[in-house]
C-alpha cells in the first residue's frame, strides 16, 4: 500500500470528524492512529477545533457577505456609489457649459439677424420715400388711396378676384 499524500489524509481527518467513515474504514483509521503519531496529533487538533467551531453560536449569514469582505479588503478603493456622484458633478458642470455657450451663440445669432432685419426696413422705408417725393401729388399712394372712386379709374380684375374687404381697409 503507498504512503498517503497531506490532501488523502486531510480528507480521512474531515470524513472522520464528520463520522462519514464505515466501520472498516473507521478501524483502519484506528490503527493508523496508533502507528503514528504525527496522525494521532493532527486527529487531536482536528477534534479540539471542532469542539471550538460546535461551541461557537450559529448565526445566519448576511446577504450581502461577499460585498462586506470585499469592502474590508479593499478598503482604500472608493466605493462604486461614490464614484458617479463625483463623474456626475463634473459631467453636469461640462452640460451646463456647453448649453451656455449654445444659449448664448443662439442669443447673439438672433440679435444679428434683427439687426440685419431693421436695416433692411430702413433701407426699404428710405427707397420708398424717395420714390413717393419723386412722384406728382397725384401720382402719390396715399393721396390715390383717399379717394375709392380714384381707385375705380384704373382698369380693376374681374368681380370674383377682387378683395373687397381689402379695399374697404385701404379705404379708412
Amino acid at each position: 500500500m503507498s504512503e498517503p499524500n497531506g490532501n488523502e489524509i486531510g480528507d480521512l481527518l474531515a470524513r472522520a470528524s464528520r463520522g462519514e467513515l464505515s466501520a472498516s474504514e473507521m478501524r483502519d483509521f484506528e490503527r493508523r492512529l496508533e502507528a503514528d503519531p504525527v496522525l494521532r496529533e493532527a486527529w487531536l487538533l482536528e477534534q479540539h477545533l471542532q469542539r471550538a467551531l460546535n461551541r461557537l453560536p450559529n448565526v445566519p449569514v448576511p446577504t450581502n457577505f461577499t460585498s462586506l469582505v470585499l469592502q474590508s479588503v479593499r478598503p482604500e478603493q472608493p466605493s462604486p456609489q461614490q464614484r458617479p456622484s463625483s463623474w456626475l458633478r463634473l459631467r453636469f458642470s461640462r452640460l451646463a457649459a456647453g448649453l451656455a455657450v449654445v444659449g448664448l451663440a443662439g442669443f447673439l445669432t438672433f440679435k444679428q439677424y434683427r439687426k440685419g432685419q431693421h436695416e433692411e426696413m430702413a433701407q426699404s422705408v428710405g427707397s420708398f420715400t424717395q420714390v413717393a417725393s419723386a412722384l406728382s401729388p397725384e401720382q402719390r399712394p396715399g393721396l390715390a388711396f383717399q379717394d375709392f372712386e380714384a381707385i375705380q379709374r384704373y382698369s380693376l380684375p374681374s368681380a370674383s378676384e377682387l378683395d373687397l374687404e381689402l379695399l374697404a381697409a385701404l379705404q379708412k
